[in-house]
């Protein structure tokens, strides 16, 4: 379109030289127009597209947490969690940019406040996270996982006990090949603060829970005591060789 606009009666009665200036002063203003006219053609969209965060958005924010970087800075470790669902460990190589993704679980709620020994200050309790290492000589990472979504929501279904509920998996990563080993039921792992060949794991039997309820059935309880049962944990302690 085609602007018009009305010029002083001064421009108008101006002498040659300041008539000869107008066409450069219409077509300068009509550029400025065109350019603020194509801005808001740009900003119109984004700004009627906006609308208010809901639940739906929330769900899909995620959480980065215990990062860890390998002694030769090679590789960068980290977990992914989602606010429901599963998360993931996620290793990436920092020179090739290649990443390396398994799935660690859903993360449990925080732990509930101890009134007994209540704070100062009204903190949030830190939030629970996966333990994460590399071995000394950055060839193998290994990582803990929590027990996946689907298999809490069956335990819960199931009104299991707090100790009888679903255990989480201990990962094995061979950074090279990029193999990975799972042992299921782990509760506790540590590596070598300075070897690189081995790893130890306490893991749990898959019949722990009925172990558990025969020994406390099987323990004698003193006459007079208010004392609960004492819990048997049961299990193996295995060493693996990484190489």
């Amino acid at each position: 379109p085609i602007s018009r606009f009305a010029l002083p009666q001064s421009c108008l009665s101006a002498g040659p030289q300041r008539r000869s200036e107008l066409p450069l002063l219409v077509a300068t203003i009509a550029a400025m127009l065109r350019r603020l006219a194509f801005v808001l053609f740009l900003v119109w969209p984004l700004a009627a597209a906006k609308r208010p965060l809901t639940h739906a958005d929330y769900d899909g924010w995620r959480r980065i947490q215990n990062q860890q970087i390998s002694n030769d800075g090679h590789y960068l470790a980290y977990a992914l969690f989602p606010q429901v669902g599963d998360g993931e460990l996620v290793v990436r190589d920092l020179v090739t940019g290649k990443e390396t993704r398994q799935s660690i679980g859903e993360l449990p709620p925080p732990p509930p406040p101890n009134y007994a020994n209540p704070q100062m200050e009204e903190t949030p309790p830190p939030p629970p996270g996966i333990a994460i290492k590399f071995s000394a000589d950055s060839q193998t990472l290994v990582a803990s996982t929590f027990a996946a979504h689907a298999d809490v929501e069956k335990a819960k279904r199931e009104k299991r006990k707090p100790e009888d509920m679903p255990k989480g998996d201990l990962i094995v990563i061979d950074l090279k090949s990029a193999q990975v080993f799972r042992a299921p039921r782990v509760r506790n792992f540590q590596l070598p603060t300075k070897g690189n060949k081995f790893v130890a794991y306490w893991q749990v039997p898959e019949n722990n829970a009925q172990e558990t309820s025969s020994s406390k059935s099987s323990e004698p309880v003193k006459q007079g005591s208010d004392s609960k049962p004492h819990r048997i944990e049961t299990g193996d302690l295995v060493i693996r060789n990484l190489n």
